[in-house]
């Protein structure tokens, strides 16, 4: 009897131990580092069911050892029972109508209340057939394209200083100084339409401060719990200027001392959050990617692709993009409208309020307003005719087994977290019934502070 509760005991003492060691190892991650994987079948080991699903379900298709994406964009998210600082996430995937869809990038969500993600490259077709056309360098990680030879390395490239209308740039930012020389600065106040939720938008600045007034509200039949953060931020991104204006609603902004240049003004805040009230002495202002008004208005793009959609049904009806006349007629699902020009500056008219207006580029509420302090962007609706340079920081996927193989690395110590996990998205533009991606593996491999570093922290903080 003592012989076999001495055997009980060895084999629940084993259990506690390896119970133990999986919680440490799972869990503490006492070194710091670990790797899930999810190859989406049903074995547990690697720790795969840290990584969720594919959803929203009406645009995957969960099969066993794969993913077929058919819709734009898809999420998944991961958890971790402890925070990591950094990410190598890596997609083994098979693009069966690269001519349908040449372009996939893979987003972390930094931001919950605007929905930003910070998007980098999985693969792009546009790139690669441009590639084989235009004369093409690749150094430190960067791609230049030119169409006709002019430089001999990308380093030359750079320090030529090239013209903005003649660059376009993917998944990178150049920061060069942009001057206006003819701007002159104005002190007459002007007012704008109201708008709803977030929106970020540059102005010009010199010999002048930054004037802003703003007043907004909550509507009633939302949820109240929406934040409304104002940010500034200088040419080069450094952030210069923040206030939580969440209790008061109300901003008087008066920002003096600012070297001339633009400068980016951005609203956080939900859909609950209304801009009643929006006044400013600066006379150069373009708002960015999105413009949800909430009356009819009459403003210009840059791009001749719009976005538009509505969650409001007495919204639907007709608008004028151009001289096109289109019809919005369903709501909360997004049309693109495209104007077949490439005349660089388009009116759109709405005589119905509550629509969000989007786009791959800027907008501006009269022509005299409007100016670009950015490179242009590389994508499927770049007018090419005038472009003669495209500097990316890109690489093909690798070819394994027939499958495409890429990994992108991420910051995971900015971006949002909610229940110990970090939520991605995939995003292929344009998918939709003739999309053919099987997403057959994701690994993601973390790395942070190892558990004798934590110990060691907390321990010198306490000294």
């Amino acid at each position: 009897m003592n012989k076999f509760r001495l055997k009980i005991r060895i084999i629940l003492g084993s259990i506690l131990i390896l119970a133990t060691f999986c919680f440490v190892c799972l869990v503490l991650v006492p070194s710091g580092h670990i790797v899930y994987q999810n190859n989406f079948s049903n074995n547990f080991w690697h720790g795969q069911n840290f990584i969720e699903m594919f959803s929203p379900a009406e645009r995957v298709e969960n099969g066993d050892g794969f993913v077929r994406i058919f819709g734009d964009p898809v999420y998944f998210s991961f958890f971790t029972p402890r925070k990591f600082e950094t990410a190598h996430v890596t997609l083994t995937y098979q693009n069966l109508n690269e001519a349908h869809d040449p372009v996939m990038e893979l987003g972390l969500l930094m931001d919950k209340t605007i929905w930003n993600y910070q998007l980098e490259p999985i693969q792009n077709g546009l790139i690669e057939n441009l590639a084989g056309a235009w004369n093409k360098i690749e150094s430190n990680g960067l791609t230049l394209l030119q169409r006709q030879k002019k430089f001999d390395s990308v380093d030359e490239f750079l320090k030529s200083k090239p013209k903005r209308e003649e660059l376009a740039l993917y998944n990178y930012d150049l920061k060069t100084p942009f001057v206006l020389s003819d701007y002159k600065a104005n002190s007459n106040w002007q007012a704008y339409p109201s708008l709803r939720g977030a929106y970020q938008f540059y102005v010009y600045i010199k010999n002048e401060n930054l004037n802003l007034k703003l007043q907004l509200a909550r509507l009633e039949n939302l949820d109240t719990a929406d934040t409304a953060i104002l940010l500034v931020s200088d040419q080069s991104g450094r952030e210069i200027w923040r206030q939580d204006i969440s209790k008061d609603m109300t901003l008087d902004l008066n920002l003096p001392n600012l070297a001339e240049g633009a400068y980016k003004v951005e609203l956080r805040a939900g859909d609950n959050v209304v801009t009643k009230s929006f006044s400013t002495t600066q006379n150069k202002l373009v708002f960015i990617n999105r413009f949800w008004s909430m009356a009819p208005n009459d403003f210009y793009s840059d791009n001749n692709i719009l976005k538009v959609r509505t969650v409001n049904p007495a919204s639907l009806g007709d608008f004028y993009f151009g001289d096109t006349k289109f019809n919005l007629d369903k709501t909360y699902i997004p049309f693109n409208f495209n104007i077949d020009q490439h005349s660089g500056f388009y009116n759109v008219k709405t005589s119905q309020p509550d629509l969000i207006v989007e786009t791959n580029g800027l907008f501006a509420l009269s022509s005299d307003q409007y100016f670009n302090p950015n490179y242009k962007r590389f994508n499927a609706d770049l007018d090419l005719s005038k472009i003669n340079y495209i500097l990316a920081d890109y690489q093909k996927p690798s070819i394994i087994n027939n499958d495409k193989v890429v990994t992108t690395n991420f910051v995971l110590s900015n971006a949002y977290r909610e229940f110990g996990k970090n939520s991605f998205m995939i995003s292929v533009p344009g998918a939709n019934s003739s999309t053919d991606i099987i997403i057959k593996n994701v690994k993601i491999e973390l790395q942070g502070e190892s558990l004798w570093t934590k110990i060691k922290n907390i321990l010198w903080r306490k000294k």
